[in-house]
């Protein structure tokens, strides 16, 4: 089996919300993670297809980190009404830790991108603090310190699966004080197409992705060796959906 390895570093800034004093913590942190990337033999085609997708996962992956995490405000599961006021991504999470982040972002990534594609580390260091938190995992199937849906969310939770679970855009969760509440919300999500309109972002950037390695294969010559490149795209005018 072939692996292609790639390795990318982030600087974001990050917002952790103090519910108890009612502050924002802003922290700039750079982000880097690993990815590799499985061809299952050594024919051309299958190598080529094993590129596509990995430069696929990447753009997912960096983009995600660099134009949805960046600038957003973390929370834990009791939203504050300032969330809802802000422009900013917000991320829930079922404790404002690190630790905790950190899992639920690798775990995330992991479900971005391709299934022949594994996010194998996340390190995030502090710039401020000097601190390192580094998440490792062997396989892409791994039990990952996160709780279910309903205990931390309560009996109606908006999505079955949480968002670091869900191959879409959000990074953000929420429970239902009601069971009227709940019906209308998955009226609401049924009837607006909430969860393909979720998907969308990353669609766009696969469909890009794929014309653009389809022109630089076309453009080289049939003779010429294939090496792997990583496909570079603009990312800074895409318009960010906004979580439900």
């Amino acid at each position: 089996m072939n692996e292609f390895r790639l390795e990318k570093e982030c600087s974001i800034q990050l917002m952790y919300y103090n519910a108890e004093a009612n502050l924002l913590d802003i922290r700039d942190v750079v982000l880097t993670f690993s990815m590799v990337t499985s061809a299952y033999s050594n024919d051309p085609a299958d190598l080529a297809e094993a590129q596509l997708k990995q430069n696929i996962s990447f753009a997912k992956a960096s983009s995600f980190v660099e134009r949805c995490l960046h600038g957003s405000i973390i929370f834990d599961n009791v939203i504050s009404t300032i969330g809802l006021t802000l422009e900013n991504n917000l991320i829930t999470v079922p404790d404002v830790t690190e630790n905790t982040f950190v899992a639920s972002l690798i775990c995330k990534l992991n479900s971005i991108v391709d299934e022949d594609t594994t996010i194998h580390s996340i390190k995030m260091f502090d710039k401020y603090d000097k601190l390192k938190y580094t998440y490792k995992i062997e396989e892409k199937n791994t039990d990952y310190p996160l709780p279910k849906q309903t205990d931390w969310l309560g009996e109606y939770p908006y999505w079955e699966t949480p968002w670091w679970y869900r191959d879409d855009i959000t990074t953000y969760d929420k429970g239902a004080t009601t069971e009227e509440e709940y019906k209308d919300w998955q009226k609401e999500r049924k009837e607006g197409n909430v969860d393909k309109e979720n998907r969308i972002w990353f669609d766009e950037i696969e469909k890009e992705v794929i014309k653009l390695y389809t022109e630089m294969k076309n453009e080289q010559e049939p003779t010429s060796p294939k090496k792997g490149e990583v496909i570079s795209i603009d990312f800074a005018n895409k318009k960010k959906e906004d979580n439900t």
